[in-house]
């Protein structure tokens, strides 16, 4: 199962607090989270879109896999927590699905979590079997 979390925020946050809140929601280690956003942008840029990042964290391992986003006013980020060595195949389309042009502007206008779990559940429908 893909947890999906939500978040709205008044201020841009910076990558250490967007570690720092992944950790939190997804029970994770903030060092190690901090650590794989960080080599996985080393890699390159993880802006898809004007205004829209997806950084990655990669761990092994990992019991909880899923997509957190958090907005503010200008821009979106799209984390995506998967495991490195066991990756769920669901997450994977789901997130496929979302990088397409609509599922992109449909994203970028997302106000709530349930707002997000309806859009995921749309995507999820096209594009998991």
């Amino acid at each position: 199962m893909v947890k999906l979390e939500f978040l709205s925020m008044a201020v841009t946050p910076t990558m250490p607090m967007i570690a720092h809140l992944t950790a939190q929601r997804f029970k994770l280690n903030e060092n190690h989270v901090k650590q794989a956003m960080f080599e996985r942008e080393d890699i390159g840029s993880t802006v898809v879109a004007p205004g829209i990042s997806i950084p990655h964290v990669e761990l092994a391992n990992i019991k909880t896999q899923g997509l957190f986003l958090i907005k503010d006013k200008q821009q979106l980020v799209l984390v995506l927590i998967v495991d490195k060595l066991h990756p769920d195949e669901q997450l994977i389309k789901i997130l496929q699905g979302l990088l397409e042009e609509q599922s992109l502007e449909k994203l970028s206008n997302i106000t709530s979590e349930q707002a997000f779990k309806i859009l995921i559940e749309g995507v999820e429908n096209r594009v998991v079997r």
